[in-house]
């Protein structure tokens, strides 16, 4: 085998190393999110179900739920801007020169799997929760199982700021997956900055030889 095809077999296992590894983030993103939603429902369904007297407080426990959201709206984002990162990677480098590919991949990089836009979807249900979970605790209050001195006007407000925050993900998300293809088009406009990256993973140096006394 030639170098030449020993190059083009090296690039190719590279697209679909990395084309591979972002469909399993696709698919880990999507598990995130059906996670955190199933545990804020059965978690409220679990607190409902408790006799009186609870010994959670109903705002504590509110607080608790918004906390398992922001903690899985954080991961979401992470792992997807990784998704981002690494499609325009592949989008510049690889599939702008490729019609079929770049057909094909245009849809996962910019939408998700069928269904549309996943953040979308993303943003509407993290902003459902957050509105579940706020009318969850005024309807606690309003029902006495919550105590007579919960802190309604708090918890008012950080129900509402988290439905605020989460109402504007997908937002953020397009941004976030723009910029990222537009940096990868610099760098690979730029051969100077395409040096620069790749001495950044060059070798270590070697280690000074080592003088050994006789």
């Amino acid at each position: 085998m030639d170098m030449e095809k020993i190059l083009v077999y090296t690039e190719t296992d590279e697209y679909k190393t990395v084309r591979d590894e972002l469909l399993a983030l696709h698919a880990h993103v999507r598990q995130i999110l059906y996670w955190a939603t199933g545990f804020v429902i059965i978690g409220m369904g679990w607190y409902v179900a408790q006799e009186e007297p609870r010994t959670i407080p109903l705002w504590l426990f509110t607080l608790f739920l918004y906390g398992v959201l922001d903690i899985s709206a954080i991961a979401y984002v992470v792992n997807t801007i990784q998704i981002y990162r690494q499609g325009g990677y592949l989008a510049v480098f690889w599939e702008s020169h490729d019609p079929e590919k770049y057909r094909m991949w245009h849809r996962l990089n910019r939408r998700g799997p069928r269904g549309g836009f996943l953040p979308d979807a993303a943003s509407v249900i993290y902003t459902t929760a957050a509105i579940i979970i706020l009318v969850f605790f005024l309807a606690g209050v309003s029902a006495h199982f919550g105590r007579p001195w919960e802190p309604v006007g708090f918890a008012l407000v950080w129900g509402l700021l988290h439905i605020v925050a989460l109402s504007q993900l997908s937002h953020y998300l397009r941004s976030q997956r723009n910029q990222q293809e537009i940096e990868w088009r610099a760098i690979k406009e730029s051969p100077e900055r395409l040096r620069e990256i790749h001495s950044r993973y060059e070798m270590i140096p070697a280690p000074p030889p080592r003088i050994i006394f006789p």
